[in-house]
């Protein structure tokens, strides 16, 4: 409710400031370079509020040639959850399940095992059962 009542107040703030863009009778390069800062500003402070305010949940794809069977120990020990899956080439694709603000932490760890990481993140909508780090 409190996201729906934000994002209402928002496009009204960004309604009236851009028809007030549009039909000011000024004709400086000015206007629409302010116009454009203020929405890359607007976009900035929302994505940091969001990142630090809203919590949601991340899934943590990795392959990697290199990661042990003692080193996705190491991860459990650090109290992740981790899944794996052999592929061929002696890969092992991994599926970590975090909290979003838990991604710098899992990064390191896991280019700290191997620098060569191929990481993918993607976010989660629904989560159950399983593990997840608190």
């Amino acid at each position: 409710m409190t996201a729906t009542a934000i994002a209402f107040i928002e496009v009204l703030i960004w309604f009236l400031i851009a028809r007030e863009a549009i039909t000011t009778e000024l004709t400086s390069i000015f206007i629409p370079l302010a116009f454009a800062g203020g929405f890359a500003t607007g976009t900035y402070i929302g994505l940091l509020l969001s990142n630090r305010f809203i919590s949601g949940q991340y899934t943590i794809n990795a392959v990697s040639a290199k990661i042990t069977d003692k080193d996705i120990q190491e991860i459990k020990a650090a109290g992740f959850g981790i899944s794996f899956l052999p592929m061929e080439d002696n890969k092992l694709f991994l599926i970590i399940q975090i909290d979003k603000k838990q991604l710098e932490e899992i990064k390191t760890i896991l280019k700290s095992l191997d620098e060569d990481t191929f990481i993918m993140v993607n976010e989660t909508k629904y989560v159950q059962n399983g593990y997840i780090k608190q």
